[in-house]
């Protein structure tokens, strides 16, 4: 009897199984809290490199210890535990990779033999452009420019460069072209032979000028739009004729050509006379590497003519799309297929000339930008092409950041907003002393410097 019910009672088997499954909850709810401590820990680890991978990325140090030193002090400041630190340059030096590890030891598995795991993380950023950089200026050189308008434009833009030569680090991923603009852009002679451009042959041109010592009563007032006009009580004129040649002023294609900025075997038209753009207007530059050379060509910029700002906006989208005409280099892009382009158009008013002056002679097809003595129309029909470019060139990939410089009319400060990539691309400048610091802000926001892993 005693003995059957010997057989027969499991409390002890019970009790023996309980206790099992208790070690095994204890154990696993250890596991679970070391794990946890552990995943938090790492994920401070992981912030810490990325910070430290960003911060060696925006360096100015170019040697890997010099960035190891940088990377190294920014994970010091958001990492309070022991770690190694390792820093290599990778994909030819345009990206930073920045390892951290840790030794954390296991408060609950360690009594089982697990005393202490190593946690690894690592994280890349690119450095300054990690992708190329087109970036095409055009800057309103007109004659209302003149004075402090042109001295603070002229140091503001060369800090630009000197921004993204620092932002390029030495890498050669970034260039920049300069196209000033007053009623018309002038280019290189040297281009004269080249197959996409017409130049018209050389004229045999004749034209009065105002002889002032024998005239009367003479004096200067404002004429129509940003033009200072000579005005006499009774005028003497001296007659002077030269044979001209093309001095790289180009004028506007026809049959909506003027809207286009591919060559697509339409030649672009490079007049000889017949237009206010001489021998003293600012001359482009195309994209370029040589920062010094790119900052000389705005140092030695000068106010001249009217403002057409279609000429300026078509010749700068026209030097980021047809890269391959007017450089020795085709359009360069990454691995990925990333290329950086961006258009800064800057402009001190409103468009004073427009499109007008049509010239189809001697197998030479041109249209000038004369304008006419109704203000008002030459800056409707102005603006309407202005929107029209803008569309385009934003609908082609490029970024286009508008800067209105001491603009007083509503209407162009309007239009360039539309013209901008965002309401974010659009600067209202009111007075001289603002202009570096929003091109200061322009260049911060072309750095492409962000985490990759």
């Amino acid at each position: 009897m005693n003995l059957k019910r010997f057989k027969s009672d499991e409390s002890g088997s019970i009790a023996a199984a309980s206790a099992i499954s208790v070690s095994v909850l204890l154990l696993f709810a250890a596991a679970t809290i070391d794990l946890s401590v552990m995943t938090n820990k790492k994920d401070k680890l992981q912030d810490a490199a990325d910070i430290a991978a960003l911060a060696a990325a925006v360096s100015t140090e170019e040697s890997p210890e010099g960035l190891k030193a940088v990377a190294l002090e920014a994970a010091s400041a958001n990492y309070f535990n022991d770690f190694d630190i390792n820093l290599e340059l990778e994909n030819s030096s345009k990206s930073v990779k920045v390892e951290l590890s840790s030794e954390h030891p296991m408060m609950f598995m360690g009594m089982f033999g697990n005393r202490n795991q190593t946690i690894n993380v690592e994280s890349g950023a690119l450095r300054g452009f990690g992708s190329k950089f087109n970036l095409a200026l055009a800057l309103d050189t007109t004659l209302s420019m003149e004075g402090d308008r042109m001295s603070s434009m002229i140091s503001a833009a060369t800090a630009l460069v000197d921004n993204v030569k620092e932002a390029d680090k030495g890498l050669g991923n970034a260039k920049v072209a300069v196209m000033p603009f007053a009623d018309y852009v002038r280019i290189d002679r040297a281009y004269a032979d080249e197959p996409w451009i017409d130049v018209q042959e050389d004229q045999e041109l004749t034209w009065q000028t105002l002889d002032e010592e024998n005239s009367v009563n003479c004096r200067e007032e404002q004429g129509s739009g940003e033009s200072v006009e000579t005005v006499c009580d009774s005028y003497v004129y001296n007659t002077h004729s030269t044979v001209a040649s093309w001095n790289g002023c180009m004028v506007s294609r026809p049959d909506d050509f003027h809207k286009v900025a591919a060559y697509d075997g339409r030649p672009f038209m490079g007049n000889v006379g017949h237009t206010s753009c001489n021998w003293n207007n600012n001359v482009a530059s195309f994209l370029s590497r040589d920062f010094d050379s790119v900052k000389a060509d705005i140092e030695a910029l000068t106010p001249r003519g009217k403002t057409y700002i279609p000429a300026g906006l078509i010749w700068a989208w026209r030097a980021l799309e047809e890269e391959s005409l007017f450089t020795d280099e085709s359009i360069e892009e990454d691995e990925d297929g990333e290329t950086q382009r961006v258009l800064l158009l800057m402009t001190d008013g409103s468009n004073t000339a427009r499109l007008n002056g049509e010239a189809r002679h001697d197998d030479w097809d041109g249209i000038y930008h004369w304008g006419s003595s109704d203000e008002e129309d030459n800056r409707v029909i102005a603006d309407a092409l202005t929107l029209e470019l803008c569309a385009s060139v934003k609908a082609s990939g490029i970024r286009l950041i508008t800067v209105a410089y001491e603009v007083e009319d509503v209407s162009t400060k309007n239009m360039l907003n539309t013209c901008a990539s965002a309401d974010s691309d659009y600067y209202n400048v009111t007075d001289v002393t603002q202009l570096a610091g929003a091109f200061r802000r322009i260049g911060a926001g072309f750095k492409d410097v962000r985490l990759t892993y």
